[in-house]
């Protein structure tokens, strides 16, 4: 009797903590994360310019809603990157432009959608005159800094990015707790405002508040504390 009441205990006792966990589960699934990585989509495929392989050199560049997000030079008439985006940004467009190596520029009629994760194979392919009249020349702009918390400079690799309409456009680690970030986009999106995140070091992501317009060339220091009484960015 005693070993009949004791394995019914027993199995109470795992229903029970079973139970427990299914809804620990259920709840966390619900629960907004400030640790999200966000979409990790890879690209890649051949880059086909009037019949044959893009010269190696040959840069593609992935764009999201006119913001220039990822560059990347052809090799052996293929490329391949990976897009780091926020989850919110899943099921985007992706266009695909390009620049040929003696500085022609190329917009590819293909596209694809970003997705939360997982590798899309394209080939983008371009007959009849690879020059694409209009496309907008770009420029880099730097933004730099140190970057503080509670106090004290962040360590080495704390990760730093930049957004543009919730875009993810460059990303950097510090070193000797400054970061630097070389923002590339067309010309014509001067003006646009670009925020900085920063992931520290028990993973939760901090946006600036403040924000900076981008500007074609040149360079933008900015020193960035968070806690205490510190201001959040000059």
């Amino acid at each position: 009797m005693m070993r009949f009441i004791d394995r019914k205990g027993i199995f109470f006792i795992a229903m029970l903590g079973l139970l427990s966990l299914i809804f620990a589960l259920a709840w966390l699934s619900n629960v907004p994360s400030a640790n999200a990585q966000g979409a990790n989509h890879v690209f890649k495929g051949k880059v086909i310019l009037d019949g044959r392989p893009a010269p190696d050199g040959t840069r593609v560049i992935a764009y999201i809603d006119g913001v220039r997000v990822r560059s990347e030079r052809t090799n052996g008439g293929t490329f391949e990157f990976e897009l780091r985006q926020g989850s919110s940004m899943a099921g985007k467009t992706v266009e695909f432009r390009g620049r040929t190596v003696d500085g022609r520029e190329l917009r590819f009629p293909q596209n694809a959608r970003l997705l939360f994760s997982g590798v899309t194979t394209i080939d983008l392919e371009l007959r009849g005159s690879s020059s694409f009249p209009g496309t907008d020349p770009e420029e880099s702009h730097v933004f730099q800094g140190p970057v503080v918390i509670d106090g004290r400079p962040v360590p080495d690799e704390t990760r730093v990015w930049a957004n543009i309409n919730q875009v993810r456009v460059s990303g950097t680690r510090t070193r000797a707790g400054r970061f630097r970030l070389n923002v590339r986009q067309p010309v014509s999106n001067a003006g646009m405002k670009v925020e900085i995140w920063v992931r520290g070091e028990d993973r939760v992501s901090f946006r600036v508040p403040q924000t900076w317009p981008w500007q074609p060339g040149g360079f933008t220091d900015v020193k960035i504390q968070f806690g205490g009484d510190a201001p959040d960015a000059s």
